[in-house]
This record gives C-alpha cells, sequence and structure tokens, in this order.
C-alpha cells in the first residue's frame, strides 16, 4: 500500500450525512480506491482496474460529480416497504471506459462501465481489498470443486472469523465478506452481476495485508456427466460481451457494528428491477430464505 500523500487524488464522494468516504486516486495508470467513516480510514488505499482489449486509462479522464436519488418501492416484502437512499456520485470518463463511485449513508460503491460500442474483451479486472489497521473478518471458504476448481465448488462452508493473516491462501473466498472494526462494521458485497464473473478473493502471500479478486474465467470447453454440466477447460479471458455496458457494483455496507449492517438497501438499490410479468408469483411456505 502506497503513502496517501504520494497519490494524486481523481475523485472523492461523501455521503449526504457526511459519514462515509470514497475516495479514488491515481499513480500513473494505476488506481486506487479508499473507504472511510467520519474521516478514520476502514480499506486502505489498493488497486482497482480493468483490463479490456483495446482500451486504456491513460490520459485525463472528464470528471464530473452528480447526486442521484435512489429512493423506491420494494416489490416484495423484506424489513421495509419504501426504500428511501440517496447519493453524492462521480464519473471519471477515460473515452473507452469510465468509473463511477458513489456514497450514501448506508455505505459507498462503485462500478466500470465499457463506453465503446462493439464487442469487449475483457481479460481481467483488479480489485483489491486491504483493510486499515487489523480488523477481524467473517468469511467463508468454498471447498475444493470439480478436479480441484475452486470455482465449481458449492459455496457453502461454514463461516470463519479471524485476522486477515489467518485466511489460507489455498481456499478461495465467496462474498459477503464482513469486517469487523472498532466501532465500524463493513460488508462487502456486488450487483448487478449480469453475463459476468462473480467477484471471489483470496490472500495472495505477497504482498501481505489484502485481499484480492479471484474470478472464473469463461468456460472453453464443458462436459455432462449425469445432471451436472462441469468445466473442463477455460479461456484465457473472463467474458465477451458487446458494449456499451455497465458492468457489477462493488458495494462496501457500512454501520457502527455487525448488527447495523441489518436491512442495508444498498444490494436492492443499485439493482435495476426484474425485466417481465412476474404478477403469477404468488409467496408461500418454504423452510429456508
Amino acid at each position: 500500500m502506497l503513502p496517501e500523500a504520494a497519490l494524486a487524488m481523481l475523485m472523492s464522494v461523501t455521503s449526504p450525512d457526511g459519514t462515509n468516504t470514497l475516495t479514488v486516486s491515481r499513480e500513473g495508470e494505476r488506481l486506487l480506491f479508499a473507504v472511510s467513516r467520519r474521516g478514520k480510514p476502514i480499506l486502505a488505499p489498493a488497486p482497482i482496474g480493468l483490463e479490456v482489449a483495446g482500451a486504456r486509462l491513460g490520459g485525463t479522464p472528464r470528471v464530473t460529480t452528480f447526486a442521484h436519488d435512489f429512493s423506491a418501492e420494494v416489490p416484495f416484502h423484506t424489513v421495509r416497504a419504501h426504500i428511501d437512499l440517496k447519493a453524492n456520485c462521480a464519473t471519471a470518463d477515460f473515452g473507452d471506459l469510465s468509473l463511477t463511485i458513489l456514497s450514501t449513508d448506508q455505505g459507498v460503491a462503485y462500478r466500470w462501465t465499457i463506453v465503446a460500442a462493439g464487442e469487449a474483451e475483457i481479460r481481467d479486472e483488479t480489485f483489491t481489498f486491504a483493510p486499515a489497521g487489523e480488523p477481524e473478518l467473517l468469511y467463508g471458504y468454498n471447498p475444493a470443486g470439480y478436479r480441484g476448481d475452486h470455482f465449481q465448488g458449492d459455496f457453502e462452508s461454514t463461516h470463519n472469523r479471524s485476522a486477515l493473516g489467518k485466511i489460507d491462501p489455498k481456499h478461495l473466498i465467496y462474498l459477503p465478506v464482513t469486517l469487523l472494526g472498532d466501532g465500524v462494521a463493513l460488508a462487502l458485497a456486488e450487483a448487478e452481476v449480469r453475463d459476468y464473473p462473480g467477484l471471489n478473493l483470496r490472500r495472495p502471500i505477497e504482498p501481505p495485508g489484502r485481499l484480492v479478486a479471484a474470478m472464473a474465467r469463461f468456460p472453453a470447453k464443458v462436459e455432462a456427466t449425469g445432471r451436472q454440466r462441469l468445466v473442463v477447460a477455460r479461456e484465457p479471458w473472463l467474458v465477451r460481451t458487446p458494449g456499451p455496458r455497465a458492468l457489477p457494483w462493488r458495494i462496501f455496507m457500512l454501520a457502527d457494528n455487525a448488527a447495523g449492517l441489518y436491512g442495508n438497501d444498498l444490494v436492492m438499490a443499485l439493482s435495476e428491477p426484474a425485466q417481465g410479468d412476474f404478477s403469477w408469483v404468488k409467496p408461500g411456505a418454504c423452510a429456508w430464505e
């Protein structure tokens, strides 16, 4: 992690209540993001990025700031019938790509957008989760899947609670991941994951003190075995997708403690409503959520 004084701030947004701040800084063509709450660092500056064939983040981007109201009626029964959520936002337009960040009273988020038209080959996405200080983390490992492919497990395990340094680097971690610090709780999640791999994490040996993205590459060969279709070979890229399009939100829910994360509206607020007629769906009894 670089000292903040060595970074050039690109854009920063603070929630309407002045509590939560998301900052994006720049070091050459590399971007780093940081999260703070009431002025206290929660996530230290750490790299994010998107590698798209033929696109780059060079030059001076055009930065615009704006406000957005995510308030909406909830289409099904939950802890509340109405979301009341406003955000302060900023977008850095690099030409072929843009980065949008936002901050609300319930947390912060960012997403990439492919601006250029035509097919885009997304080769990789950089995401780094670098807690400031030494908080505890709540996380789940995905057991080794088919032929040792961690992306083909059942994503069901007992959650662990430990310092970051105790996380086994051999295992894949799936979302959500929750950070519990002194007077703060943060839950990492995502929204609007459409035609794109989900975000998983792993702990690298070097550099220490962080988790980094681990994302499934596009299937190159699939075999059917009974009731399953299993990936036996993968492409070197994540996905080929038509542009222009927005990519998933990276969401950081924030509260003073773990209980305060209950009922957080960010995932729902940042998700587009389902398309189609679902009037035929009726609630009924079930054994789980």
